[in-house]
């Protein structure tokens, strides 16, 4: 089963559902996302794998797509239940901003982030002790 964070991103991207469908039979062998010896894929986990994945594929997206990935993501930041909000800034967010260690510019994508998954972005920036970007601040 699909848990509701994942499937609000999977469901308007079938490049990221392809994605998710890899990483799910990695960890389980098959279409379940439970492994015998470890149970569950963790949804954090499977979040985190789909946000890096997002920003890495998101050239490639048409600017629908890649709206309605960030819409879905806000709509879950914004009102979705605890755990999945959680997961969903700690796991997709987070992996969002790692990405631009590597070389990956976000200033395009941050015009497309909703207000909460941006207040959740800053603080992490602020946090982590460094001053967040011009392009994050304006």
């Amino acid at each position: 089963m699909t848990p509701e964070a994942v499937e609000a991103v999977v469901s308007v991207s079938e490049a990221l559902a392809a994605v998710d469908r890899a990483q799910v039979l990695d960890w389980s062998g098959d279409d379940t996302g439970v492994d015998p010896e470890f149970g569950e894929l963790p949804l954090i986990v499977r979040l985190g794998h789909l946000g890096s994945a997002f920003v890495l594929a998101a050239a490639g997206l048409s600017p629908e797509e890649r709206r309605a990935v960030l819409a879905a993501v806000e709509d879950v930041v914004a009102g979705g239940p605890p755990d999945a909000r959680t997961a969903m800034t700690t796991g997709f967010l987070e992996a969002v901003q790692n990405v631009r260690g590597d070389g990956v510019d976000l200033a395009a994508l941050w015009s497309e982030l909703g207000p909460q998954s941006r207040e959740f972005c800053l603080l992490v920036e602020r946090r982590g002790g460094g001053e967040p970007p011009e392009w994050m601040r304006s």
